[in-house]
């Protein structure tokens, strides 16, 4: 469709919609859907909504989940797992310093 030719429509489609006192959008959704489907969709929900169903077997009833507070007893402080080795890297490396600094030191 050419620029002219559509420009042409969009003004017909402003001038069916301000005779029939609707906006270009309102009018261009009531044309594309055809009456009998709109019709066919609103009687299907007068009952109000469908309730859910399903193919797939009921689940069993489930015993239900004791509810608490969301607090926790807290725990206990104590030295992080493997400090040990951490303390006996940190020692070595002073005894190495030390002996570094006296060598240093000696005339």
């Amino acid at each position: 469709m050419s620029a002219v030719e559509d420009a042409k429509r969009q003004q017909a489609l402003a001038a069916r919609a301000k005779a029939l006192g609707l906006s270009e959008a309102t009018l261009e959704a009531a044309e594309a859907v055809p009456t009998k489907l709109v019709r066919d969709i609103v009687n299907d929900f007068r009952g109000g909504l469908a309730q859910p169903s399903s193919i797939a077997p009921k689940k069993p009833a489930q015993e239900p989940v004791a509810r608490g507070s969301g607090w926790s007893r807290p725990l206990p402080v104590e030295q992080p797992p493997g400090i040990k080795y951490i303390d006996q890297m940190v020692d070595h490396q002073d005894a190495l310093d030390l002996v570094e600094k006296l060598r240093r030191l000696k005339p």
